[in-house]
Formats: structure tokens, sequence, C-alpha cells
């Protein structure tokens, strides 16, 4: 966790390789309620995909093993036609010497 007391996770999925996050895509995200934490209380998640495609997102509370959410994104199409207006916007910003 990053903050004391923490009360919930709001988890991104992205696709891509980027070092900066505004060239990826994000496939899916949700937020996940959890006790209150102290700060640096550790959480895992695992991604995996299946045979069919689809991502399986999987929370869990590092201190007692305790399943804190799942999710579930099914990738169907590529990028909608804003997202590819918003791609072209940031390449256009790119400086090429």
């Amino acid at each position: 966790t990053s903050s004391e007391n923490q009360s919930g996770i709001h988890l991104q999925v992205v696709e891509g390789e980027a070092e900066d996050p505004d060239y990826d895509t994000i496939v899916g995200e949700c937020d996940i309620p959890i006790a209150p934490h102290p700060q640096g209380s550790p959480v895992i998640i695992s991604i995996f995909y299946d045979n069919n495609g689809l991502i399986h997102v999987k929370v869990r509370d590092g201190a007692d093993n305790k399943d804190l959410g799942e999710m579930e994104i099914k990738r169907t199409s590529n990028l909608t036609g804003e997202e590819v207006e918003n791609k072209k916007f940031l390449v256009d910003k790119i400086d090429i010497e």
C-alpha cells in the first residue's frame, strides 16, 4: 500500500511497454476495497492469460494471504477511434531530431 490506512486499490492493466504510461493502452481497470492497512503493507497482484485470450487479475493481501478481489478482462478489439486519435496526438508531440 502507498498511504497510511489505505482502504482501496485502483488497479489498471495496460498493454504496451513504453516507459511513459501515456503511450500504453489501458485494457482494464477496477477499484478493489481493502481493510485499512498501514503504509507499506504488501499486496500481491497476479496477472495471467488463459487459452481463450482472457486476462485474469487476482489481488491478495501479502500479510495474511486473504483474497482481495479478482477481475477478468476480455480484449475484443484493437484501439477505439478515440484511442487512435490520442496516440496520434502523443506521437505528434515527439520531437525527432
